[in-house]
């Protein structure tokens, strides 16, 4: 038979949920379509996306999907013709929609993920992001960010949808802070939809933000000044596995990679104006998140700043000549607490990206991050 013929598979639809995975029926097909969290597509039903999808899979891009079947299982490819295809929506962000397919053969399976992108604005933000996970990983073998295997366009009734297939990272799961009433602060949960949402031990915490500032640190370019923004918790950017006592991070998208300082001031200063700004940005953006991912504003107050720096550092003494972590937290503890709250503020100006929320929770607590800051470098440095 020819590979390429248009052998119907057997196809079932899923939604997740923090009660476990729901199968979609005929009768919650004609349901409207989420074009948000808490927005509802004028004209498209949920069989419409799922229905579009599948057509997108398996009639449209059926090559493609046998090239990636060709990709994964090199060595002991399985017939497509003999899977059955389960698509399964994970989420419906403010952009663009995250969706999840499985090929099943009973004994095998082969899973990728699909961003969704419905509209004309949607669709210029998904090719943007593509093309920079594509340069990004060309440029830095790390393998945090997901590999990227092709992307489409298709139709669901009258509307313009983009899709790109990428990698799936299989166990890991979006994180948000929640407030904690007894403490006043706030803790990392889990949203494990398969074994159900959970609180990170402290030590979980503490490797989970040294690795997500690993990860950042390690895609800086020092040569071009550039670096991966924007990026927020709220956006469930990072992906945390939390098992066995181990804690992986990845980046599931890079929405751009620029200089945010101005180059001038970089080229005359060297690459410590550039790596102190790095660092006074992302230890702010790493503090906040919203409540559960779409409520207000949430400050890690308890905070690791010692494991985020110690993360800063490590991908500096790997990425560059050992020791330039140590040289950046030197340079950190030689200012003096108020010019350091200075420099935070400026670093703010510099980078933007806050919202009005965000900035005045910042304000309030500038004082106490910039000695934090001081008192974790100089706790690196032995001092």
């Amino acid at each position: 038979m020819n590979r390429l013929s248009a052998q119907p598979l057997g196809v079932r639809y899923f939604c997740a949920s923090p009660e476990g995975d729901l199968e979609v029926g005929e009768s919650l097909l004609s349901r409207p379509f989420l074009i948000a969290p808490n927005s509802l597509h004028p004209s498209l039903s949920l069989g419409d996306y799922f229905q579009g999808l599948y057509r997108f899979l398996t009639v449209e891009n059926r090559a493609l999907l046998e090239g990636l079947l060709d990709r994964l299982r090199p060595d002991d490819r399985p017939s497509l013709d003999s899977a059955t295809l389960t698509i399964k929506t994970e989420k419906h962000g403010a952009l663009y929609h995250v969706a999840v397919g499985e090929l099943d053969w009973g004994d095998d399976l082969v899973r990728f993920g699909m961003n969704v992108a419905v509209g004309s604005e949607a669709a210029e933000w998904l090719d943007r992001e593509f093309a920079v996970i594509a340069e990004l990983s060309e440029i830095h073998d790390t393998g945090y960010l997901p590999e990227l295997f092709f992307k489409g366009e298709t139709r669901m009734r009258d509307c313009e949808v983009r899709v790109t297939v990428l990698e799936w990272f299989e166990g890991y799961h979006e994180w948000h802070l929640s407030p904690d009433g007894d403490s006043g602060g706030a803790k990392v949960f889990l949203w494990d939809y398969r074994n159900g949402f959970r609180c990170l031990s402290r030590e979980e915490e503490d490797i989970l933000y040294r690795r997500a500032c690993y990860v950042l640190t390690s895609y800086l370019d020092p040569e071009g000044w550039r670096q991966i923004f924007p990026w927020s918790h709220a956006a469930g950017d990072f992906v945390v596995k939390a098992e066995d006592g181990s804690v992986q991070v990845r980046l599931i998208t890079a929405r751009d990679y620029r200089a945010c300082l101005p180059l001038d001031n970089c080229a005359k200063s060297g690459p410590f104006l550039f790596l102190v700004y790095f660092v006074l940005d992302l230890t702010l953006r790493m503090r906040l998140d919203r409540c559960d991912g779409v409520g207000e504003f949430v400050w890690k107050g308890d905070f690791p700043m010692s494991e985020a720096l110690r993360g800063v550092s490590e991908a500096l003494d790997i990425q560059g000549s050992p020791g330039r972590g140590g040289e950046l937290m030197a340079l950190i503890v030689s200012f003096g607490p108020e010019e350091l709250m200075g420099l935070v503020e400026s670093a703010m100006g510099i980078y933007g990206h806050y919202a009005a929320e965000e900035s005045e929770i910042i304000k309030r607590r500038l004082r106490t991050h910039a000695e934090e800051l001081s008192d974790a470098a100089k706790g690196l440095l032995g001092r």
